[in-house]
């Protein structure tokens, strides 16, 4: 399910980039981002620790990346219904959350994440909110940074350490 949703996720995105002054492009962005509030619970498991500040910092950036995507999924699907300043909120909170949980999963794995994929990922969230007319290539660095995940699929769970 990580694999699909490390692919998926980018490329609808990429998807409505491309294509979003067409009709149907919308729903493109909803699955996007239900793909990636998928994706954030479950990353969670794998980038949490035993300790308290990691434990909830994982949490919070799970929690901020869903709320965020869903709400930004939503925005898109529903138009200007939203009132102005949720949608910078929404977005925010799903950029910070998703870099975070990303840069937590890298500093946990490095076998399994390089050092490289969080930072590919904040470019791709500062190129969203920098220009919309960069969305496909917000996209495609956002994909590369999550495409080692796709590429070891499934991660096996993190051990539990002995206290």
């Amino acid at each position: 399910m990580t694999r699909l949703c490390a692919v998926g996720a980018p490329l609808l995105l990429l998807t409505y980039g491309l294509l979003h002054r067409l009709d149907g492009a919308r729903a493109a962005f909803l699955l996007s981002m239900l793909l990636f509030a998928l994706l954030a619970t479950l990353l969670r498991p794998l980038a949490d620790s035993p300790h308290p500040p990691r434990h909830t910092l994982a949490t919070t950036a799970t929690a901020a990346t869903v709320l965020g995507a869903a709400s930004l999924g939503l925005t898109t699907a529903t138009g200007p219904a939203i009132p102005e300043p949720w949608p910078l909120l929404a977005a925010l909170l799903f950029q910070l959350g998703l870099v975070t949980l990303v840069a937590l999963l890298a500093a946990a794995r490095p076998s399994h994440l390089p050092t490289w994929s969080p930072y590919a990922v904040l470019a791709g969230c500062l190129g969203l909110t920098a220009v919309p007319a960069l969305l496909p290539v917000a996209a495609l660095a956002i994909g590369a940074g999550l495409a080692p995940l796709a590429l070891t699929g499934s991660l096996p769970a993190r051990p539990r350490s002995r206290t």
